[in-house]
């Protein structure tokens, strides 16, 4: 096995690039297996990462500090010298590494690399950072992903981008709120693959829409924003109806103020979180009424009204297979069964549902879990749950849910009582075997090793598969 030709031995390898652990054992095989395993773990440098010094001395490590070592020590003489003439030491002892791992990164992370962990003073780091992003940008590497999570336009405006660097990079993650405009305009003059484009605290700008404009196979965009300017949000969404061709993946967190949607008719995956304080009025809402979604596959909705949702959810001709809904402040009695109802009239491949659920609604779940036969998993929240409610509920799972169904997910278990639990366990018996999460009970640890025990019972009868608990 050792001795395989080095085309096949990579090919094998390539298979395990996702398995960081497995790949790091493969390093010690023997030299050949070492020379193509170390490149395929620094593609993206994270939570394990082995390194060689030139005396062929393997170290291995797997924190920030570290790595921001690794990125120290390939750091040329010159720029050394620039450090030592400002007085910065980085490194008791030099010692160069074995490979030249920066050539291997693809994905690039300017805070995992440049995090000094307060160790320098804030002029010193300043320097530190340029010579690191220079090291960086100016070299030979192209990277597939970069993702700048902190300010660093301070610096970012010192480098001069490189063409090759970033020309073939596929996903680009971005705290906006203080890059300069004119970082965005760079990267889209040399960026035009860009697949995957999610910006947080988005200040939406010229640069920002040049960008999106600029991309030829934009597929997943996902904007979180805390300026809500009309215009701005306008020229934001004209970009993306310029791609509405390639866009599969939409994450937004503003009413659209065009028929935005309407264009993307290759969307698979909608995620929409909007804040009631930008709803002045029923009629904000009218461009998303009777839109139509095909191919839609993942809808995700925070504080949109049903009425909108049960329009959408009709429209997607029956592809639906995730739907996550959390309605807190519109839900009442009415609005909460006009969703459900949509939901199993017109999803019937739907396999995995987030909904908030009453005791008035109890009819309509059990409606559901009779047409929807693929649901595979469900979380409920169920706050307002009293024992009877549970009682009740439980029931309806164990006569009617799918043999499909075995991920089940409470948002409480506070108001259950554990003789209710056990009876619903009892129902159980003879179906798949449940995963089983909850939300950490508000209780004593006495009392959590009473649930523990429960869970652990029916564990060892086979109707429970595993169990946890959650903190929101």
């Amino acid at each position: 096995m050792s001795k395989l030709d080095k085309d096949v031995l990579f090919l094998i390898l390539k298979e395990l690039q996702d398995d960081k652990r497995s790949l790091y054992s493969c390093l010690l095989v023997n030299r050949t297996w070492c020379k193509i395993t170390v490149p395929m773990l620094w593609k993206n440098p994270g939570e394990f990462f082995p390194i060689y010094n030139a005396k062929n001395s393997l170290f291995y490590y797997n924190t920030k500090n570290s790595l921001f070592n690794v990125v120290l020590s390939h750091l040329s003489e010159e720029s050394r010298d620039i450090l030592r003439d400002h007085g910065i030491n980085i490194m008791d002892t030099y010692q160069r590494p074995l490979f030249d791992y920066i050539s291997f990164w693809r994905h690039l992370n300017l805070l995992d690399s440049i995090d000094d962990k307060g160790i320098f003073e804030e002029h010193n780091m300043i320097i530190i950072t340029i010579l690191i992003l220079k090291l960086f940008i100016n070299s030979d590497t192209r990277f597939t992903h970069l993702h700048i999570s902190k300010q660093l336009d301070y610096v970012l405006n010192h480098i001069s981008w490189a063409e090759n660097c970033f020309s073939e990079l596929e996903c680009f993650q971005c705290d906006s709120e203080h890059v300069d405009p004119n970082i965005f305009e760079e990267l889209s003059r040399v960026s035009k693959s860009i697949k995957k484009l999610e910006l947080n605290n988005l200040h939406i700008n010229n640069g920002i829409i040049k960008l999106i404009e600029a991309q030829k196979n934009l597929k997943d965009v996902g904007f979180v924003t805390s300026a809500r300017e009309k215009s701005a949000c306008k020229a934001l969404e004209e970009s993306l109806m310029k791609n509405a061709d390639t866009i599969q993946c939409l994450k937004m967190d503003w009413i659209p103020m065009m028929k935005t949607l309407s264009h993307l008719v290759n969307l698979i995956n909608l995620d929409m979180s909007w804040d009631l304080k930008d709803c002045s009025n029923e009629n904000d809402w009218d461009l998303l009424e009777n839109v139509s979604l095909p191919f839609i596959k993942v809808l995700k909705a925070r504080q949109v009204p049903s009425k909108i949702l049960s329009s959408l959810i009709e429209n997607t001709k029956g592809q639906l297979v995730e739907i996550n809904i959390f309605n807190w402040y519109f839900e009442d009695l009415y609005s909460g069964r006009i969703i459900i109802q949509s939901i199993y009239k017109n999803c019937p491949n739907l396999q995995y549902l987030k909904l908030l659920f009453n005791k008035d609604n109890f009819l309509e779940l059990e409606k559901l879990l009779v047409n929807c036969q693929n649901l595979i998993g469900i979380f409920i929240f169920s706050e307002m749950f009293r024992e009877s409610d549970w009682i009740e509920f439980f029931k309806i799972l164990a006569q009617s849910s799918p043999n499909s169904l075995n991920i089940l997910e409470f948002s409480t278990i506070d108001s259950c009582k554990l003789e209710t639990l056990a009876m619903f366990f009892d129902n159980w018996n003879g179906r798949q075997p449940m995963s089983l999460s909850t939300l950490r009970p508000v209780c004593t640890n006495l009392e959590l090793e009473k649930y523990s025990e429960v869970f652990e019972e029916y564990k060892s009868k086979g109707v429970v598969k595993d169990y946890y608990y959650f903190d929101f």
